[in-house]
């Protein structure tokens, strides 16, 4: 079953999606076993049994959600979704749009100027906040 990916998808969304099909192969419903017949690779076109009775996982439930919406695996939906979004939404960028520091979540800038105050010292900080902030 193809389905059309909104024009502002929402990857929390797509998540919430994907523990619900989860849930309701789990279940045992009727839809949900039709759908990973139809778009799981595994089970394609497989005895409606057979599906009942399978491990069904989570990442099996984000590849049949990934294939309904046209692409090839959960990453490559992700990867479209997250590059969608607007600049200063995406994970490790400052609202500003700038380069964000990884472990202290500051910006980047912010980082590397702060280091600059300790002297002979700080320009072994900006190395070592350069370095594990990228």
């Amino acid at each position: 079953m193809k389905r059309q990916l909104p024009s502002r998808a929402n990857l929390d969304q797509l998540k919430h999606q994907a523990r619900d099909l989860l849930n309701a192969h789990r279940a045992g419903d009727e839809d949900a076993l039709r759908r990973i017949r139809e778009s799981h690779p595994r089970w394609w076109q497989a005895a409606e049994a057979d599906v009942r009775a399978a491990r069904f996982t989570l990442s099996g439930a984000q590849l049949v959600l990934a294939r309904e919406y046209g692409f090839g695996s959960w990453p490559k939906l992700k990867e479209y979704v997250e590059r969608a979004l607007p600049q200063e939404k995406r994970p490790g960028r400052a609202a500003a749009g700038r380069p964000e520091c990884r472990r202290f979540k500051l910006p980047l800038v912010a980082c590397t100027a702060a280091s600059f105050t300790f002297g002979l010292q700080g320009s072994i900080l900006t190395v070592v906040l350069l370095r594990y902030c990228r």
